[in-house]
């Protein structure tokens, strides 16, 4: 969609990836600078190209359609330029990749302070990055469509295979009966000669034509022509020449119907020109029943932005941003505290030399001026009037009342906590600091909840990473996916709560195939998956065989017989069994225990 606000989750993954996704544009930002002032060579722009592309990656994972986009004209006009040899377009594209790098963090700032992403705002600088790469150039349609269009989001489900062989078997000789009828209008109308009465005849025929469809997605095609032909019979649409063009494309798509049948629209819908041509309905000024069905039912006032929207968004990235305000507000409230220390020192040593506050003057004066300039006019008033109270002190030269200088520090603390809030808000007027009322307070509340609740998903989702790395580097090794199943677990609950169904069926598929993962492990290798019973059974089998293995005392292991395999006892029982071998003792020499003696003393 070309404008849509971005709801909690949106938000909350926003800010996770909003301080990475800043040092990757500072970084790009580095590498084209260096480049621009001669400082390195091509290889910057490549640099910076793959901080782009590693930029409008996470942008697309946080469904910020326009920023990805923008991003992604950039990367693929570094990648140009580096390879580029003529001077004229190297600078056209230098100059309009400069103008996209300062104007892209700004267009984030406004998104992560509860703006829209209204991707028509960035049209001419998208086009602007085309041209130098001598690319066509965006229309408004292509950026209302970014996301996914109203056509796709109303798409009926495809039949099953070999389902959609038998729909509308007797659609191919009407259409072949009407294309004569529709081209000879539709090159009437484009030569504008009697274009009312061209206009009457293609409605006609797209008419009939939707009587006909038997399939969904055909009589939609032909539902939504017929209302864009209505609203230009009734003056609602400017017969421009991209429109005709598009309308020209519908002329392929009849000759597709008449070539394979109705089942060739189905199981191939014209996706793209069927979004284009509502793209115009939500244009249309006509107020036509035609007109206002379709807007109903492919909910098309949500997708077309307001031009007063457009506009504002569009000034709000020519003029300064949000972090800009925010650091010369930091910089006011230095000079501010500083002014405070100052009367502080002096009220602490006795409230003598007043001379000594006329540096603080300049410092007053110097910090009006700013607030006049960005348009603080009732800031300026305070600190001026303070200025001139303090001016007073120093012209007496004798010590002033304490309840003056109070009242000095105390306008000056009220312009310090004013600041930040007054600079947001004249860069962003609907903004407020804090909720008044008891809605801004409950989505307040909620917002909180939800960011705690994807605090937690957010550790599960970087334990079951750590357990998918742990299975890359160890793949026989299945036991980490064991532990997957309940973070998994929570995380679902966790986004069930919060009514995240998309998210959630991604969840799901994670679990499947962490699930078909195991399967495959423990058909494959038992011992793996049930390490435990391996162990289990191997130990009592070791003992069993232990027990056979190993006689008892007064046995001999080694006495058979060889008309049995029964172990014979050992005729000497005794308390310390002697060796034996195969049932005789051995020699005295043999058994006899070492020396306890040591070394030196048995060779004496």
């Amino acid at each position: 969609m070309a404008t849509h606000a971005i709801n909690d989750l949106a938000t909350h993954a926003f800010e996770l990836v909003n301080k990475e996704l800043a040092s990757t544009l500072d970084a790009a930002r580095a590498q084209l600078e260096e480049y621009v002032d001669g400082r390195a060579g091509a290889d910057a722009l490549l640099r910076t190209a793959e901080h782009l592309h590693a930029a409008r990656g996470a942008l697309k994972i946080v469904e910020i359609h326009g920023a990805a986009l923008l991003a992604e004209e950039m990367e693929h006009t570094c990648r140009r330029l580096a390879e580029a040899k003529d001077e004229q377009k190297s600078e056209q594209g230098i100059e309009a990749l400069t103008r996209a790098m300062v104007q892209l963090p700004a267009y984030l700032e406004r998104l992560l302070g509860g703006g829209k992403d209204v991707a028509l705002a960035l049209l001419p600088l998208l086009n602007d990055l085309r041209q130098a790469r001598d690319k066509p150039s965006l229309s408004e349609g292509t950026l209302v469509l970014l996301n996914s269009g109203p056509f796709e989001r109303n798409l009926p489900p495809r039949p099953a295979a070999g389902g959609g062989a038998d729909i509308g078997r007797g659609f191919e000789k009407v259409a072949q009966r009407l294309r004569p009828a529709f081209q000879a209008a539709l090159l009437s109308w484009i030569k504008n000669a009697e274009p009312a009465r061209s206009l009457d005849e293609l409605l006609r025929v797209c008419t009939n034509l939707e009587r006909a469809a038997a399939s969904e997605q055909v009589k939609q095609l032909w539902t939504v022509m017929a209302g864009v032909l209505t609203a230009i019979r009734g003056g609602g649409l400017e017969a421009s020449v991209t429109l005709k063009r598009l309308i020209g494309q519908v002329d392929r798509q009849l000759k597709r119907l008449i070539d394979g049948g109705e089942s060739a629209l189905v199981n191939a819908p014209p996706v793209d020109l069927i979004n284009s041509l509502l793209y115009y309905v939500a244009r249309a000024s006509s107020q036509d029943p035609r007109i206002e069905a379709l807007r109903k039912q492919y909910n098309l006032g949500e997708v077309l932005p307001g031009q007063v929207q457009i506009e504002q968004a569009r000034e709000g990235l020519a003029g300064p941003s949000v972090k800009l305000m925010r650091t010369v507000a930091q910089a006011i409230k230095e000079d501010l505290g500083t002014v405070k220390d100052a009367l502080d020192i002096f009220v602490r040593t006795g409230m003598n030399g007043a001379d000594r506050l006329s540096p603080q003057l300049d410092m007053l004066k110097k910090i009006g001026d700013t607030l006049g300039v960005l348009g603080l006019d009732k800031a300026r008033g305070q600190i001026q009037r303070e200025a001139q109270d303090l001016a007073a002190i120093v012209t007496n030269g004798r010590p002033p009342e304490r309840t003056v200088l109070e009242k000095i520090a105390a306008t000056l603390l009220d312009v310090e906590d004013t600041l930040d809030r007054e600079l947001v808000r004249a860069v962003m007027p609907g903004y407020e600091a804090e909720p008044s009322d008891a809605a801004g307070a409950l989505d307040t509340q909620q917002r909180k909840v939800t960011q705690a609740v994807m605090g937690e998903c957010t550790v599960n989702l970087a334990k079951v990473k750590e357990a998918v790395i742990q299975l890359v580097e160890n793949p026989a090794d299945t036991r980490p996916l064991e532990q997957v199943k309940p973070q998994l677990r929570g995380i679902t609950a966790g986004l069930l709560m919060l009514d995240k169904t998309k998210a959630v069926t991604v969840v799901e598929r994670i679990g499947a195939v962490v699930g078909s993962r195991l399967a495959v492990a423990r058909s494959s290798s038992p011992s793996i998956s049930n390490g435990w019973q391996t162990r289990s059974s191997a130990s009592s089998t070791t003992s069993r065989r232990s027990a056979l293995a190993v006689p008892t005392r007064g046995t001999c292991s080694t006495t058979r017989t060889a008309a049995s395999t029964s172990w014979k006892p050992c005729p000497w029982r005794s308390r310390r069994r002697p060796p034996c071998r195969g049932g005789r003792r051995l020699p005295r020499r043999a058994r006899r225990p070492r020396s306890r003696r040591p070394l030196h003393r048995r060779r004496a």
